[in-house]
């Protein structure tokens, strides 16, 4: 990822901390503005623009990844937790929640069906 700061002659830029921005036609994923963070009267502001770019061997990785290495930690921490099956789990759900995987978390915290007994 990279990121451009700027320094803006107004007193609010989006009014909030973070804005994330999905459309394909706008070259940043998010924008920060850090005087959101921290209470004050300020006259100018800061905003961070957030870019993608493609992760090299050496650059500093940002977001997790499916890796071999993850993937045996997972396959052992779930092996461990007792069988249940729900109505979730008979599903022919590969991608849950539009494709939000939990990673790791997903043996050590309760399904969300089973919390809300549905």
């Amino acid at each position: 990822m990279r990121f451009e700061h700027e320094r803006l002659d107004c007193d609010n830029y989006q009014g909030n901390a973070v804005v994330n921005y999905t459309e394909r036609e706008i070259p940043y994923t998010r924008i920060i503005e850090h005087k959101h963070f921290e209470f004050g009267k300020q006259t100018t502001t800061v905003i961070s623009k957030e870019y993608p770019s493609e992760w090299k061997p050496g650059d500093e990785p940002y977001y997790p990844s499916m890796i071999k290495k993850i993937m045996e930690v997972h396959c052992k921490i779930k092996s461990k937790q007792p069988k249940r099956e729900t109505e979730y789990d008979k599903s022919d759900q590969t991608q849950p929640y539009g494709g939000f995987k939990l990673w790791l978390l997903l043996p050590m915290i309760p399904h969300p069906h089973d919390l809300l007994n549905i």
